[in-house]
């Protein structure tokens, strides 16, 4: 559940929670002293939290494809080598030659 938790995600979830604070106390929770009154405010909050989590959503959608991605061609490539009959022990070792 973690693994899926990211800033996206946990600054959508703070606006979430201000804009609760700001419905709940009419907007004066969001409001700086000698600002005028703005009936929108909370409105605006839960807005921006809204287009965070949905950032954050594919965000993860994204990461979790680019993952699965790699991870098939990592299994095609290892299966490929099996049928080929490469063990993948080889290793190639080269000399330098720098000392004179």
């Amino acid at each position: 559940m973690l693994r899926y938790l990211n800033m996206f995600l946990i600054i959508g979830l703070a606006l979430f929670l201000v804009s609760l604070a700001g419905f709940a106390t009419h907007d004066h929770f969001l409001m700086e002293p000698g600002q005028a009154p703005n009936g929108n405010l909370s409105l605006i909050y839960l807005g921006a939290s809204v287009i965070m989590v949905i950032n954050g959503l594919v965000s993860n959608r994204l990461t979790q494809q680019a993952t699965n991605k790699q991870s098939d061609q990592s299994t095609n490539k290892a299966d490929q080598a099996d049928t080929d009959g490469d063990t993948g022990t080889e290793v190639k070792t080269t000399t330098a030659k720098w000392m004179g």
